[in-house]
């Protein structure tokens, strides 16, 4: 909090719902966790795709900056995605980032919630949900740092939070996802 002000403010800040364990600072501080031991092979039993997906990861700095600051404005009274976008693009100067990564930075945090809505609440036998995501997504990079980042934040939300339900609806989303990046495929491929 004194190197950072703005983690300073989510210190012991209580979440309140039903699903997240732990306060906000340790729950980001867990999703670190969680992600160094995905980067170093340490879960590639538990995290498959994720473990792979890294080792092609071009910046892995922007990777841990973005969920470390991906939840840094929950609590101010608005779009916590929004607000931290606005706080990385005051702070990342400080960690000497280029403007690239900045901006890869504030649109991971504006969109971490964006895999998991889709994967969760979206139907994903409609070819336009995919279709919108990957206008969203529009690279292969910003989809596997955007993958990555979603399991370890989803993972370090509690204890027994992931399960195979989440981990096949995201793997199905991403595989999607990138094939239509990729130039999509015949509808028969798509769905066998």
């Amino acid at each position: 909090g004194r190197f950072i002000p703005d983690f300073g403010k989510v210190v012991a800040q209580v979440q309140h719902d039903m699903y997240h364990t732990y306060t906000v600072d340790e729950h980001t501080i867990n999703a670190i966790g969680i992600l160094r031991k995905i980067d170093n092979g340490e879960y590639e039993d538990k995290f498959s795709l994720a473990s792979n997906i890294i080792k092609n990861i071009v910046s892995k700095k922007v990777l841990y900056v973005s969920l470390f600051l991906h939840d840094i404005a929950k609590g101010r009274g608005g779009d916590h995605s929004v607000l931290g976008g606005e706080v990385a693009k005051n702070l990342c100067p400080r960690f000497s980032m280029s403007s690239d990564e900045i901006e890869t930075v504030i649109w991971l945090i504006e969109n971490h919630l964006l895999l998991s809505n889709v994967a969760f609440k979206r139907d994903l036998d409609d070819l336009n949900t995919i279709l919108d995501l990957k206008n969203k997504i529009q690279s292969a990079e910003l989809l596997r740092l955007l993958y990555v980042l979603t399991v370890a934040d989803i993972s370090a939300v509690g204890p027994d939070i992931w399960n195979s339900w989440k981990d096949n609806l995201l793997k199905m989303v991403y595989d999607q996802t990138l094939m239509e990046i990729n130039g999509g495929g015949d509808e028969k491929s798509r769905t066998a």
